[in-house]
């Protein structure tokens, strides 16, 4: 009945190390992750596409905004000599941030393929240890585009205020 009830309990543990402070592991943990490895390791893959493919849609978005929206109201405003600090700095800022996110990317992305390099069966410690520095990238990720969200909000209230502005004259 136990092994039945194995692929349930391995998710349930990949989650808890997800989630888990950094401690060494119990006899037993380690023998969970020895047993549950292969297990785990198909969660992990699973999870690694489906950030792969949500790192296209993300880069792709990001481009789309400063391509169409964000680099040419900053020309425009240049252009038509009625320059705007606030847009200027956000379109500086986004730029930063989209070299970070993708900066960020790279390394939780190479973190990840180290952690299913490691053979969970023979090294549950170095293998939960590899997890947990993983975590944090994705941790640091998940900042990154918190703060790229944060600044496309800013650049519409700051664009509506532009427009505001331009239609008061």
């Amino acid at each position: 009945m136990y092994k039945k009830f194995r692929p349930v309990a391995a998710l349930l543990l990949a989650s808890m190390l997800v989630a888990a402070p950094a401690f060494a592991l119990t006899e037993d943990q380690e023998a969970e992750i020895s047993q549950s490895c292969q297990t785990i390791k198909q969660n992990l893959k699973s999870l690694q596409r489906s950030d792969s493919r949500t790192r296209s849609y993300l880069g792709s978005l990001y481009q789309t905004f400063l391509t169409n929206y964000i680099a040419p109201l900053n020309l425009s405003l240049v252009k038509n000599n009625q320059p705007s600090a606030t847009i200027t700095a956000l379109y500086s800022d986004f730029l930063n941030a989209r070299q970070d996110f993708a900066n960020k990317f790279t390394s939780y992305s190479q973190n990840f393929e180290e952690l299913l390099l490691i053979d969970c069966k023979k090294q549950p410690e170095d293998f939960y240890d590899k997890l947990e520095q993983t975590r944090k990238e994705r941790a640091d990720l998940h900042s990154s585009v918190k703060r790229i969200r944060t600044l496309l909000g800013n650049q519409y209230v700051a664009t509506e205020q532009l427009k505001g502005g331009l239609n008061d004259q």
